[in-house]
């Protein structure tokens, strides 16, 4: 079971549905995630509402900054993670992203703490 959340700037507007679906492909093939257990949202920001280390990033950068933030069970090695932050990096890349605007962060949460409407998975 995941969430994706994808942050991007609203210019990057054409490379949200390639990079759902490259976070999508990633996890199945690396991380084992079923498909009907991945949810992905991707969120449009307009100049100024992404930010990195404020102040202290080029602007031109930050017009490429891609944010990916994966909310999942709990249970993978640092090995595993490590095969799927390089595996995802060179698959967005490959879509046009640059691999150091990339930015991706992995939350582990126990199985319960997951719901969906009245009842607990």
């Amino acid at each position: 079971m995941a969430i994706v959340r994808i942050d991007l700037p609203a210019a990057l507007a054409a490379s949200a549905t390639v990079a759902s679906e490259a976070v999508n492909s990633v996890m199945q093939e690396v991380l084992g995630v079923p498909p009907a257990e991945n949810y992905v949202v991707c969120q449009l920001h307009q100049p100024g509402l992404l930010l990195h280390a404020p102040g202290q990033v080029a602007p031109e950068r930050l017009s490429r900054i891609v944010f990916v933030q994966i909310t999942l069970n709990l249970g993978r090695t640092p090995e595993l993670k490590a095969r799927f932050f390089g595996a995802l990096t060179d698959r967005l890349a490959a879509a046009g992203l640059r691999r150091e605007d990339v930015f991706i962060n992995l939350v582990e949460v126990a199985r319960e703490n997951w719901s969906f409407g009245q009842t607990a998975v």
